[in-house]
């Protein structure tokens, strides 16, 4: 999506989505987990907000996870919900559950990343 300025783009080299840039671009996952757990156990955190957190930051690695699949790049949380249910029908309901509390934004604007 251009912005603002010169449109560089079509200077840029294709990039096709693979597992290992997917990785790259998701980070440490386990310890983003490890962080979740510690603000749960944060008496200043409500676990509404820990919630929203961790349901976004899942549909996030889902989706980019999946982009190396579908040959498709996408962050888009709505795209994560969706190929997490597609690929783990078991998780499905889970999958739509953390959309809708991705969307949420408990006590107001989530400014703080955990």
């Amino acid at each position: 999506m251009h912005l603002s300025g010169a449109d560089l783009r079509e200077t840029f080299p294709r990039c096709r989505p693979d597992p290992a840039l997917a990785r790259e671009f998701i980070g440490d996952l386990g310890g983003t987990l490890e962080r979740l757990r510690a603000a749960l156990a944060d008496p200043a955190r409500s676990p509404e907000q820990v919630g929203v957190a961790a349901a976004r930051r899942l549909l996030l690695a889902a989706a980019v996870l999946y982009s190396s699949v579908s040959g498709r790049w996408s962050t888009d949380r709505a795209t994560g919900a969706r190929m997490l249910a597609h690929h783990h029908p078991g998780h499905a309901s889970a999958a739509d559950t953390a959309m809708r509390w991705s969307a949420l934004v408990p006590g107001g604007p989530v400014t703080e990343r955990i």
